[in-house]
């Protein structure tokens, strides 16, 4: 099967699970009122995010911003727009309503991390807004941490063509072609971006050795590295880049600067990574997880020690099933005929409920008839309903 048509079917796939009207539900950290709700709190239990982008087919959550595609092919934004990441050419601390993304239409798929956003547009190109702290917009200008980068609060557009599918993560950018390789751009202090260095790249780069590949994940912190997954269209997944918890799968804890095939997976249909650990869906509706677990987001006990803290550092069974999965800072979402199972750290209330952290998958109450979810840093969005 051709990259380009199974990408485009599970895309379809996507947006046409998300039921017409569907709300976005939103929990957990609400500091520049990133959960859509119209007001700034404390951590929240969940509430229906923005009634005028019911039936949006996508929701994306990072540090203090969320973002929706809309079926009409328009992102718009809300939360923290200090960096420009909201898109709506100013930059504001704290937006409580949706605003529309400038300047774009036909967006296909939309991605963020840190405080940079991309998205996939239907002609194949890429456009890219927010903070350009390493390079992360893509458009050659040099970043390398410091305090006078730049600034895009309206999209720009890298050197990309021909994509069919786009993730970020901390500092990075990555874009699939649809001959089914990978180009990629950001920070790579870890060699996340797999072209054989650790040096930063200020425009679209050549992932090595990535061919017949279906989709991209990205897992880090802008100025801490990273990790990035790559599902190749014969449902395996290589790995590149950190490795101090062991988010390469491989069984170690040694990072690496060219992907290498994580050992043990196959048949898997969508990748997510965050910080410090990976997950994988797998066509049985399996969830595998491995790398950080100190605070349970892998859902199973840690079963060895890594630098003092948990880890596990080849793919294991977290314990639950569905049909949708994300990866957040510390924690784990997975979609579940309709409910939203969390498991991991709940220090804003990302579990969507009062309490410790938790080690095993468990449901967010007051959520139901999900379809997908987002995991930010501090803040969770899903569609689908609160009641």
């Amino acid at each position: 099967m051709r990259t380009r048509v199974a990408l485009g079917a599970l895309i379809a796939a996507l947006v046409a699970a998300a039921p017409a009207g569907a709300s976005i539900v939103g929990w957990g950290y609400n500091h520049k009122g990133e959960l859509g709700a119209g007001f700034i709190s404390k951590p929240h239990l969940p509430v229906e995010g923005p009634p005028a982008l019911a039936g949006a087919t996508q929701i994306v959550s990072t540090y203090f911003s969320s973002y929706a595609l809309m079926p009409d092919g328009t992102v718009w934004s809300w939360g923290d727009g200090f960096f420009g990441e909201l898109g709506s050419g100013q930059r504001v601390r704290a937006q409580l309503t949706p605003v529309r993304v400038l300047g774009l239409a036909g967006v296909k798929q939309i991605a963020a991390g840190g405080a940079h956003v991309i998205a996939l547009l239907s002609d194949g190109r890429v456009a890219t807004w927010g903070g350009d702290y390493f390079g992360t917009l893509g458009i050659g200008t040099h970043g390398h941490g410091t305090p006078g980068f730049t600034i895009s609060d309206v999209p720009l557009f890298p050197d990309v063509h021909g994509a069919v599918a786009v993730a970020a993560g901390g500092g990075d950018d990555a874009a699939v072609l649809s001959n089914g390789t990978v180009l990629a751009w950001g920070e790579n202090a870890a060699g996340q971006l797999g072209d054989g260095t650790r040096e930063e790249k200020d425009v679209p780069t050549p992932v090595l050795g990535a061919t017949g590949v279906r989709s991209v994940a990205i897992g880090g912190v802008s100025s801490h590295a990273g990790h990035m997954l790559l599902l190749l269209a014969n449902g395996t997944v290589l790995a590149v880049g950190a490795n101090v918890r062991g988010e390469l799968g491989d069984g170690t804890t040694v990072g690496r600067v060219v992907p290498a095939l994580v050992p043990g997976l196959f048949n898997v249909t969508a990748v997510s990574a965050s910080i410090d650990h990976s997950m994988a869906l797998l066509t049985n509706g399996s969830v595998f997880a491995w790398g950080g677990d100190e605070v349970g987001q892998i859902g199973v006990a840690a079963t060895a020690s890594c630098q003092k803290h948990g880890c596990v550092t080849r793919p294991v069974f977290t314990g639950a099933s569905g049909s949708a999965i994300a990866a957040g800072r510390g924690y784990s979402l997975v979609v579940w005929h309709g409910e939203v199972l969390a498991f991991g750290l709940n220090q804003y209330l990302q579990l969507g409920q009062i309490g410790p952290a938790r080690t095993r998958p468990t449901p967010v109450p007051g959520v139901s008839g999900a379809t997908s979810v987002s995991a930010g840093e501090f803040h969770s969005l899903a569609l689908g309903t609160v009641h």
